[in-house]
């Protein structure tokens, strides 16, 4: 570097480069700056991901309760119609083996 008698840095040459180091520690310190912000943006992303995956998890046990909830509702469901169509069945035939029974006797009487 160039010394002038004042002490000073007047030549173009130390001129140029005090402006190198100036705007290479401006460039350093934005370079981690956008290095942080990038950081802190990627473990924010990964952490809202995390959140969602949380979330969804929880939904699907919450679903597979349901589900064996109506299932089990429409197994019950199932054998209450059943049940009600044996009933029927039951009270029908009993109809037509005593219409049966009164209808011969009715023709022994007429007879």
């Amino acid at each position: 570097m160039c010394k002038t008698i004042s002490g000073s840095f007047n030549c173009s040459c130390c001129w140029f480069k005090k402006a190198e180091q100036r705007v290479t520690v401006e460039l350093v310190a934005q370079h981690k700056f956008d290095l942080e912000l990038r950081n802190s943006k990627v473990a924010g992303e990964c952490k809202l991901h995390e959140q969602k995956i949380e979330s969804l998890a929880a939904k699907v046990v919450e679903q597979e309760t349901m589900i064996k909830m109506l299932t089990k509702k429409a197994d019950e469901s199932a054998a209450q119609v059943q049940f009600i169509a044996c009933r029927a069945l039951d009270t029908s035939a009993q109809r037509f083996v005593f219409g049966d029974k009164k209808d011969a006797e009715r023709t022994k009487e007429t007879v």
